[in-house]
C-alpha cells in the first residue's frame, strides 16, 4: 500500500519538519470530507454524558460543511477561539482552508466557549443570541462576520433515539 504522506521540511521562517499529503493521500480527501458529513448528522443536538468532543476536531467540520456558493468573490480569513483551541479558515472565492492554529492577520476573530460553541453548531443558539448573551464574542470586518452562518451550514441532525 502507497504512503499517504510524505515527509517535507517547512520554508523559512520554521524549516521545521513537517508531513504533506502524496497523490494517494490527497486522493482520501473527498471520501473523508464525506465521513465528516456523515458523523455530523448523528452527531448533532445534545451531548450524551459519555460522548467526548475536542473544539480542533471543528477544522473538519469547517470542510466538511462549506458550502463553495456561498463564498463566491468572497476573500476572507476567520479565526475562532474555543476555550483553549484556536483555528481558522481561509476563504478564497469559493475554496476554502481550515487549519489549526491563529491565522496571521484574520478579517474577523470569534472568540467562543465550548458549550456555546456546541450550542451553535447543532443545538440552535443563534451567533446573534450567542453576542447579545455574552457568550461570544467577535471583532473585526462586520461584512465578513455577516457570512460565517451562510458558508458553513451544518448537516441537519438525525434523530440518536434508539
Amino acid at each position: 500500500m502507497r504512503a499517504s504522506a510524505r515527509k517535507i521540511t517547512l520554508p523559512p521562517p520554521a524549516r521545521t519538519p513537517a508531513y504533506a499529503l502524496t497523490p494517494a493521500g490527497e486522493e482520501l480527501g473527498p471520501a473523508i470530507l464525506e465521513l465528516a458529513r456523515w458523523g455530523l448528522k448523528w452527531a448533532m443536538g445534545e451531548r450524551r454524558g459519555t460522548e467526548v468532543f475536542h473544539p480542533g476536531w471543528a477544522v473538519l467540520g469547517l470542510r466538511s460543511c462549506f458550502d463553495p456558493a456561498a463564498a463566491t468573490g468572497l476573500r476572507a480569513v476567520y479565526e475562532f477561539r474555543v476555550d483553549d483551541e484556536v483555528f481558522h479558515a481561509r476563504i478564497d472565492d469559493g475554496t476554502v482552508e481550515a487549519v489549526h492554529g491563529p491565522a496571521q492577520y484574520p478579517d474577523a476573530t470569534v472568540t467562543i466557549g465550548e458549550e456555546a460553541f456546541l450550542r451553535l453548531t447543532g443545538q440552535g443558539l443563534t451567533f446573534t443570541e450567542a453576542i447579545e448573551t455574552g457568550e461570544a464574542s467577535a471583532d473585526g470586518d462586520e461584512e465578513a462576520l455577516r457570512r460565517p452562518r451562510g458558508l458553513f451550514p451544518p448537516p441537519l441532525p438525525h434523530s440518536r433515539k434508539p
